[in-house]
């Protein structure tokens, strides 16, 4: 009986063995064969997590196609354009300043967030440059493999009066997401397009939020691509003829004032939904 004992162990050992072995093939197998995977060139590899970035960024269906190839200068802002150009040129010495860009002006239509969702995809450019450079000796980046999911989603889109509607629900039972998560989906971006800013103007609750946001984003030196209907200095003169909002409005001013000075460009023109 002792004999038989020590033989069903060494067979039940044997048999361990035989398992892990099978288990580490199978591992070399399926290492081999993904290895075999045709890798992404740079520009297919662009092209193809590019629109995955759009998609979690949540742009708007009607700007999802905006581009500056189909972005139509009018002559009066053709030198503005060619100051875009410059900071796209020389972005990485803005993005550690955490130089940020303002697109504003006082006329409706005239292309303020076409030209600012085209700014904020050729900033997706960079973004994805760098992970494949960072990637392409892993094997991580192959057809059909690349997840952008497994990385921070580093691009978001706002509008402002979306966005304040949304965080005042939040406070509603049953709500999906609580203010917190949302504030931390306007914190959290590498790059941030906030649309139509400074609508909320009045509202101390919204500016105190506004200036939270702002504040974050400054201290951390993350891009933010803003429009608004107004020059930050317009919204200053607003503001400090209300004492209740006073206080904020200049926190506002100052912050907006420090993080755009490098890019501040009006759009002038008329209504292009008119023409």
């Amino acid at each position: 009986m002792e004999i038989d004992k020590k033989w069903s162990k060494k067979n039940s050992d044997t048999d361990s063995h035989k398992v892990d072995w099978q288990q580490k093939l199978k591992q070399i197998k399926e290492s081999a064969a993904t290895k075999e995977q045709p890798q992404l060139d740079q520009e297919d590899f662009i092209s193809q997590a590019k629109q995955q970035l759009i998609n979690k960024a949540e742009i708007p269906t009607k700007y999802q196609e905006a581009s500056f190839d189909n972005y139509s200068i009018d002559q009066q802002n053709s030198d503005k354009i060619a100051h875009i150009q410059e900071y796209l040129n020389n972005f990485r010495e803005h993005k550690k300043r955490g130089d940020c860009i303002y697109i504003y002006g006082s006329s409706p239509g005239t292309g303020k967030t076409h030209l600012a969702v085209s700014i904020f995809k050729e900033l997706m450019n960079f973004y994805l440059r760098d992970i494949y450079a960072e990637n392409k000796e892993k094997w991580d980046i192959q057809i059909g493999k690349f997840d952008i999911s497994n990385y921070l989603a580093p691009f978001k889109f706002i509008e402002s009066s979306d966005y304040f509607q949304k965080l005042r629900n939040s406070y509603n039972r049953g709500s999906k997401e609580r203010e917190h998560q949302l504030l931390s989906k306007t914190k959290r971006p590498a790059v941030l397009l906030w649309d139509d800013i400074l609508t909320e103007r009045d509202n101390e609750w919204a500016l105190e939020r506004m200036h939270m946001i702002l504040n974050h984003r400054y201290n951390n030196k993350k891009i933010t691509i803003f429009t608004s209907n107004f020059f930050f200095d317009f919204f200053r003169k607003i503001v400090s003829d209300n004492r209740k909002v006073q206080k904020q409005g200049e926190r506002i001013f100052s912050r907006l004032f420090s993080m755009c000075e490098a890019c501040t460009i009006e759009i002038d023109g008329q209504d292009r939904r008119l023409r």
